[in-house]
C-alpha cells in the first residue's frame, strides 16, 4: 500500500471505536492480505452519507440526511416500533444536502417517496436581492442544488449568450437566437466571487435596475441549473445479503436490529474480559495462600508449569501466569543460577579490578545489566621517550590515541615544561590566554575589551 496513514475526522473515529470489541465480523480484503470489518456499527451511514451507483440490473440513488434528525427518528422508533412513515417524517422532514438549497417539492409528495422507496425532490438555489445605491440592485446566490456548481452555471450562461452552431447548420437555430436575445436583454454581467469565507457566491447584475427582480430570477432558474430534480431510489443490501428497494421505516428498523446485535456482542466481549481477569486473580489468590509451596515447586522443578497445575489444580492460563516469571534466589550466585536456569541473562556485577595503569579506580557497571550507552576510554599518563619527546596516552582495547585531541595536546604541553604553550578556554564570557615564563599574564574581557596587567 502506498499511503499507510491518514488523519481521521471525529465521525470516522466514532465509526471505528467499537470494531475491536467483537461487535462486527471481519472478512478478508480484496487480496486476502488483511482482514477488514464487514460493517460499521455505530451509525446508519446509508442514510447519513447517501449513496449513488449503478450495478448489473440495479441502480441506487440515496440522498444524504441530517445526523440529528436521523438519531431522533431512531430513538422514536426504538420507543414505539409501531410508528408509521408519516409519523417518522416529523423527525426527518426530507433530505439534507451538504451544499444547501431549498426543497420546493409539494409536501404530500415527499412522504410518498419515503413510503415506497422511489421518488424525486426538486431543489432550488438560495439567493437574495442586494440593494445598492441609486436604486441599483443585484442578485447574490449563496447555495446551489446537488449536481450543480458555480463553474457549471457560468458555462451555461456563456453557452446561452454565445451559442455555437449545431452540427450540419450554417446559422443559429431560432431557439438559440431567442435565448441569446433574452439573456442579453436581462443580464449585464455575472462573476464568481467564491472564496474561503464564501464557498459559493455568484453575483448577477441586471441590464437595467427597472427590471422586476422576480422575473429576472425566474429566467435564470429556467435557463440554468440553479434549479433541478434529484431522484430518490432507496435500493440497498440488507442484513440478509440481498439487494431490495426499501422505505424509510424498514431501513431504520433493520439498522436498529443490527445495532442491538452489536451492543449485545460488545457487552459479551467486555464480560469475557472481566471473567478472564477474575479467573487469573483466582489463580493468584491460590498462589498467594500457598506461596512457600509455590516457591519450592518452582525452584526444584525443571518444568514448573505442569507441576503447579497438578499440585494446586490450576488451569493453563493460571499456571502460565505463575511459572513464566519465577522468583530469583537470594544472593549473587543464586541470581546467576536463576538467570541461567530461566533462560534469562544474568545481571552484571560490579568490576573488582580496574584497567591497567589505573589501580584504585573501578569501572562502573550498569545496575540494570545493560552495557553503558556512554562508552568510557581510559588513557595512561604520557611517558618521555629517549629523544626527549612524549608518547601520548594509549587507550584501552589497543586503540591508538588521537594526538589532536585537546586532552592529548595539554598532556604533551605539560610534559615539554618551560616551552611556550597556549591554552584557550571560555568560561562565563571570559577568554584567558596563558603564556610561558618571562611573559606577563594577561586576562582580557572579550565582551567589554578591558585589559589588566
Amino acid at each position: 500500500m502506498r499511503y499507510t496513514e491518514a488523519r481521521l475526522t471525529p465521525i470516522a473515529e466514532l465509526l471505528l471505536a467499537e470494531i475491536d470489541m467483537g461487535t462486527v465480523d471481519f472478512v478478508p480484503n480484496y487480496d486476502g492480505a488483511f482482514d477488514e470489518p464487514r460493517l460499521l456499527a455505530r451509525l446508519p451511514m446509508v442514510l447519513l452519507n447517501g449513496a449513488s451507483g449503478i450495478a448489473v440490473g440495479l441502480a441506487t440513488e440515496i440522498p444524504p440526511h441530517n445526523l440529528t434528525e436521523v438519531a431522533r427518528a431512531c430513538l422514536a422508533l426504538l420507543d414505539n416500533p409501531e410508528l408509521t412513515t408519516a409519523e417518522l417524517m416529523r423527525h426527518i422532514p426530507g433530505p439534507d444536502f451538504p451544499g444547501g438549497g431549498q426543497i420546493i417539492t409539494p409536501e404530500a409528495d415527499i412522504p410518498a417517496a419515503y413510503e415506497s422507496g422511489r421518488g424525486s425532490v426538486r431543489v432550488r438555489a438560495k439567493w437574495e436581492v442586494e440593494k445598492l445605491a441609486r436604486g441599483q440592485w443585484r442578485v447574490i446566490v449563496s447555495e446551489l442544488p446537488p449536481g450543480s456548481s458555480a463553474q457549471k452555471v457560468l458555462a451555461e450562461i456563456e453557452e446561452a449568450t454565445n451559442p455555437k452552431l449545431k452540427s450540419g447548420k450554417k446559422t443559429l437555430t431560432q431557439d438559440q437566437q431567442n435565448l441569446k436575445s433574452l439573456m442579453l436583454s436581462l443580464l449585464d454581467r455575472v462573476r464568481d466571487e467564491s472564496d474561503s469565507q464564501h464557498p459559493v457566491r455568484l453575483v448577477f447584475e441586471p441590464k437595467s435596475s427597472r427590471q422586476d427582480p422576480d422575473d429576472f430570477i425566474n429566467t435564470l432558474l429556467a435557463q440554468t441549473s440553479l434549479e433541478g430534480n434529484t431522484s430518490m431510489n432507496l435500493v440497498m443490501i440488507g442484513l440478509d445479503g440481498r439487494p431490495a428497494q426499501k422505505g424509510l421505516k424498514p431501513i431504520l428498523s433493520e439498522w436498529l436490529d443490527f445495532r442491538r446485535q452489536t451492543v449485545t456482542r460488545r457487552l459479551q466481549h467486555r464480560l469475557g474480559q472481566v471473567e478472564k481477569r477474575i479467573h487469573i486473580l483466582e489463580g493468584r489468590m491460590i498462589a498467594f495462600i500457598h506461596i512457600d509451596e509455590v516457591i519450592r515447586v518452582i525452584r526444584e522443578s525443571d518444568e514448573p508449569k505442569p507441576d503447579l497445575m497438578k499440585a494446586f489444580g490450576l488451569t493453563e492460563i493460571q499456571g502460565g501466569r505463575h511459572s513464566g516469571n519465577p522468583p530469583a534466589p537470594i544472593g549473587a550466585a543464586g541470581r546467576l543460577q536463576a538467570g541461567e536456569g530461566a533462560g534469562r541473562p544474568a545481571r552484571r556485577t560490579r568490576q573488582a579490578a580496574a584497567p591497567a595503569g589505573h589501580a584504585g579506580r573501578a569501572a562502573r557497571a550498569d545496575p540494570r545489566g545493560n552495557s553503558r550507552r556512554c562508552r568510557q576510554v581510559w588513557r595512561r599518563p604520557p611517558q618521555r621517550d629517549q629523544g626527549g619527546g612524549t608518547r601520548g596516552a594509549q587507550p584501552e582495547h589497543g586503540r591508538r590515541a588521537d594526538h589532536h585531541h585537546p586532552v592529548a595536546k595539554r598532556l604533551a604541553a605539560r610534559a615539554r615544561g618551560p616551552q611556550r604553550r597556549s591554552v584557550d578556554a571560555q568560561f562565563q564570557g571570559w577568554r584567558c590566554a596563558v603564556h610561558g615564563a618571562g611573559n606577563p599574564h594577561r586576562l582580557a574581557d572579550r565582551g567589554a575589551g578591558h585589559a589588566w596587567p
